[in-house]
């Protein structure tokens, strides 16, 4: 199972605006409760809107975990079920 991780970016000025074009999972500034979280495409040209409207995004970080297979963790929880009957 891949997994994503993300960051949330509160935007204060142009300097927190995400680096490359794409679609964001945002929330605006104005009707946080019932609007929520909405994906929006971000692009040099929304610039201002996401200034004047957005609140904060998230944005895709990589992880600093390696990915783990479900193998990997039977095999772990193997050992550690032998360890404990060892051990008592």
């Amino acid at each position: 199972m891949k997994k994503e991780l993300y960051q949330k970016v509160y935007i204060k000025d142009q300097s927190d605006l995400p680096t490359e074009d794409g679609v964001y999972f945002v929330a605006k500034k104005y009707n946080l409760k019932s609007a929520g979280v909405k994906p929006m495409i971000y692009t040099v040209i929304s610039k201002k809107i996401w200034l004047k409207d957005i609140a904060w995004y998230l944005q895709p970080i990589e992880s600093p975990l390696p990915e783990i297979s479900d193998e990997d963790i039977l095999n772990l929880l193997d050992y550690l079920v032998k360890f404990i009957k060892r051990t008592r």
